[in-house]
């Protein structure tokens, strides 16, 4: 809107006003820094598939971007490329062992034995 007033020769400091919005908000432009880290970020992925996102930051501090890893986290999910968590696997004791015996010390078996004789 501001753009068709400006282009009927009314400057743009005076379309912003009678359209009630700030100049800066006119003038603003988002900065897409984003959109070159995601690229970096998909071909380390593709590259190594087995790679989490802190190995990805690990591989960009290599390269020389200092990137932050929370940043990177983000733009991961945003990707789509969180893997499900592992699962835990236990130890598992084999059913063919005996179950441990309790150790008892030779004072007790001492004892045990003395108190018999008597």
């Amino acid at each position: 809107m501001v753009e068709e007033l400006n282009n009927l020769g009314v400057p743009i400091n005076a379309a912003c006003r009678r359209l009630d919005i700030n100049r800066s908000t006119y003038y603003y432009r988002p900065c897409n820094k984003d959109n070159k880290l995601k690229e970096l970020i998909l071909e380390i992925a593709y590259k190594h598939p087995s790679f989490g996102y802190r190995r990805i930051t690990a591989v960009l501090r290599k390269q020389g971007l200092g990137v932050n890893h929370k940043r990177i986290y983000r733009l991961y999910r945003e990707l789509n490329l969180q893997k499900p968590a592992r699962r835990k696997t236990h130890n598992r004791k084999k059913s063919s062992q005996s179950p441990p015996v309790a150790k008892v010390s030779k004072s007790r078996l001492e004892l045990r034995h003395h108190r018999r004789q008597d």
